[in-house]
Parts: C-alpha cells; structure tokens; sequence
C-alpha cells in the first residue's frame, strides 16, 4: 500500500510496500539519534555527503537540502512511533531475519529514480533523505552485528553519545572527510550490504570499548565511529551523485520460489517455516528483498510475518502454526517484494493427524503388478490415522523410475484417505521392475511407502 510518511505532502513519495505491523521487535533503539524536525545525526550525515560533492563538484541542483532534512528522522519518530515493531527496518544483521534496511535503501533508491525520471524534484529529495535514514542506521554496528541485538542499553548510550557531538553541520570535523572521490554505484542493494558488512566487522571493537568506558573519546571507540560516519556520507554522496546519473538501481525480481516446510503440519507446531528463494535474471540471488505472508489464526483473522533475505537471495522464517481447525486447508499467499513490485506464490497447508506406525498408517499399491504396453497402471496411496481413520486432504507425491528417466506425480487424499495416480505403460519405459516411491506429509512427519510392478 502506498505510505504516507509524515505530512501530507510526503504522498508525493510514492513506493509500495508491505508497512502493516511485524511480529517482533528488534531492539528498543533508534539508529543514530534523531531531534524530531530539530537537528541531530542523521542531519549531519546528509551535510556531510553534500561536502563531499560540493568539493567534487557534483552536487545535483534538485537535491534540496532545507526540504530534505526535516524527513531525515520521520522512520523514527512517525513511522516507529507508531508501530514499534517496525524497528526491523532499521537492522541488517547476520542471522535468520537479518531486517529491512537494505530494503528499504533500496525501494527509495527507485522512488527517487522514478521522480527524477518524471521531473519530481520534491519527491525525489524526500525518498532521498529517507534512505539516509537506513543508509545511515547499517553504518552504526549495534545495528548489523548479532551480538548486537541485545545490548539495548549500550545502544541507546552509543547513539546519545554521538548525537550530543553532532547537533551542527560544523560539528565533530574529525568524523568527517569532504574530499574522498565521487564515485556511481551500480547495484544500491549492493552498496547497503556491503555498507553493513562495514560496521559489522567494527562492532566488537566499539562494543568492548564503550562499555569499558561509555565515552566516545575513548580512542578506539573515536576511531570506529569516525569510520563508520564517513563510510555513510560517502555512500551517501554516491546515492545522489548516482541518482543524477540515473544508475544503481538494483535488478529487478525474476524468479522467486517459496514453499511451507510442513504442508501436513502439526497443530500447534512451533517450528513451521517459510523457506524463499528471489532472484534476478541473471540467476544471483538478490540480497536484502522483503519475503512477506499472513498466516492465519483460529479466529478467522491473520497475523503478518516478514522476513529477508541474505546476500545469496535466500529467506527462512520458523514461527509457530498456532491452533487450526483439523483437517481444514489454509491458504498462504507469500509475497516478494522488489523494487515495488510484488511477486505472489500461493501455497497451502493443512493440520493434521499422527498416522499410525508402518503400512497401517500409509501404504501404497498397484492394480497389476505386471502390465503389458498399452495397459494403464493405477497406483493407489492410503492414508490412516492411529486411529485408523482415513486422513483426506494430504499431498500425496510419487516418483515413478521408469529406468532412462522418472517422472513425478501428485493428488491429493479423498474423504476415504486415499490419493490415485495413473500412468500408461510404452515401449519407452525400460522393461523390468518399475519402483515407486510415495511420500506424505502429516502432523509434521515425513512418511514414505513404496512399490513396484514389472513391466513384460
């Protein structure tokens, strides 16, 4: 849906994203600390970037500086405010659910390719100031390391600390280098990844020294966050110089695959997962894209989980099923989201029971087992609780090695518990004996059975 981020105004920032409240919260501190509409880090890193192109020469005339500021801190003080847990946005860490902020560098990268593209000057400074925020918030290394993502007081005292020497573009000129070179960036996901990697490698260092010392004049904890203030503005300046020259924006989504680890869950399973794949056309994976999905809950409503993926394109996500009604299929739409575009695939479970141990619980046969060419084999798949009730609703899949090649087929358990699946014998498949395997899935449980027939 469309955000509005702030004022009114902002609607001119136009860029589409999943924006509805998160299951977790990362941490209870803002990245580099913000004044609201007042003056603070995320301001200073903005002056500091136009220094650096200034000093080149570079800086674009329809980056407005006095517009941009006052956005620099509304996913702060708008967006967090009013849902706390969309601190997910502002981390890029190194484990399961890494966080947004590569995202969202990345989806204000192309709202601002497209405003310039059009002759929105407005709306391509606003989405500029509001990736500075996330830019900004992977350079601070509580922020991209996991050690990191507990250490909630340390954080809060860190940032407090450097925002108290940052209060005007004058301000702490150690911190800052105005004439580093100007340089495009081809891949902005790229950049913001490689960004956090920066500040991650620096977060023992800092972490051990500010909280021996809680100063940032301690030499080492001045020397890394000098570091990790001028990698920002640099990237920074880069964004906008690249901006103007209408590079960097990251590949677009090509292929996306997702899948359930259980579609025959447990209720009330603890450890389901959503497993994603994303990735461009050339086949690399892409780095930092939102994998979203709703899941549904007992009381006809349903929750939404995010999550994104690593630098290799890939996502998981374990959450908990939560209680269903048994035996009921549930729909789950898991969506990517690449600059702005979102790619669906729909997939499903069901919660089911325990099967009984062996062939009583799922077992598989054929009608002849020794067929002619030209004579169609049913193979017939049957599931049982431990109960000994059929099981309807299950995904029943069959590999068929029919010698030079096998063949996979799928259906799905009727009211008696049982699935079919058909196949013609040819000349083609190699005379012999012909193995199938089916597999099922129920209560969260891999089950396999198997058989045969030869053909004549």
């Amino acid at each position: 849906m469309p955000r509005v981020f702030r004022k009114p105004a902002m609607a001119l920032a136009v860029i589409s994203l999943v924006l509805t409240s998160s299951w977790i919260t990362a941490g209870s501190a803002s990245a580099w600390a913000t004044a609201g509409d007042g003056y603070a880090t995320h301001d200073w890193v903005v002056d500091k970037a136009l220094e650096i192109l200034d000093h080149a020469g570079t800086r674009p005339d329809w980056f407005d500086r006095d517009l941009a500021l006052p956005y620099t801190d509304d996913p702060d003080s708008i967006e967090r405010v009013e849902d706390p847990a969309r601190g997910w946005e502002h981390v890029y860490y190194d484990n399961e659910r890494h966080g947004g902020a590569v995202q969202r560098v990345s989806e204000h990268y192309t709202a601002a390719l497209e405003a310039l593209a059009t002759g929105d000057t407005r709306a391509a400074t606003i989405n500029v100031a509001l990736l500075s925020h996330f830019l900004s918030d992977i350079g601070q290394p509580y922020h991209t390391a996991r050690a990191g993502l507990r250490q909630s007081s340390m954080h809060a005292a860190y940032e407090s600390a450097v925002k108290a020497r940052t209060r005007t573009p004058a301000a702490a000129p150690g911190w800052s280098n105005a004439t580093v070179a100007v340089s495009r960036i081809s891949n902005v996901r790229k950049t913001a990844a490689q960004t956090a990697a920066y500040s991650r490698a620096r977060f023992a260092d800092l972490h051990a020294a500010f909280s021996a010392t809680g100063s940032v004049d301690n030499p080492t904890v001045n020397r890394i966050t000098g570091e990790v203030l001028r990698r920002v503005a640099s990237d920074l300046a880069n964004v906008i110089w690249s901006l103007d020259q209408g590079t960097g924006r990251s590949p677009d989504l090509a292929a996306f695959s997702a899948k359930l680890r259980w579609i025959g869950v447990r209720n009330a399973d603890k450890a389901e997962r959503v497993i994603a794949d994303v990735r461009d056309a050339t086949g690399a994976g892409i780095g930092g894209a939102e994998v979203a999905f709703t899941w549904p809950r007992a009381d006809g409503t349903r929750k939404l989980y995010r999550t994104w993926t690593n630098r290799d394109g890939h996502a998981e996500l374990t959450f908990p099923v939560g209680k269903l009604p048994m035996l009921r299929r549930q729909d789950v739409p898991i969506v990517a989201i690449v600059n702005a575009a979102r790619t669906t695939r729909d997939r499903w479970f069901i919660p089911s029971p325990k099967l009984a141990d062996g062939r009583a619980g799922f077992k598989t046969v054929v009608n002849d087992p020794t067929p002619d060419i030209g004579q169609t084999i049913k193979v017939t798949s049957l599931a049982r609780d431990t109960g000994g009730r059929p099981v309807r609703g299950l995904l029943v899949t069959w590999t068929w090695d029919l010698g030079a090649t096998s063949v996979r087929t799928s259906a799905i358990t009727n009211a008696e518990g049982r699935a079919y699946s058909y196949r013609t014998i040819t000349s083609s498949i190699t005379s012999g004996t012909v193995a199938i395997t089916a597999r099922v899935q129920s209560y969260s449980r891999n089950r396999s059975s198997y058989t045969s027939f030869n053909r004549n």
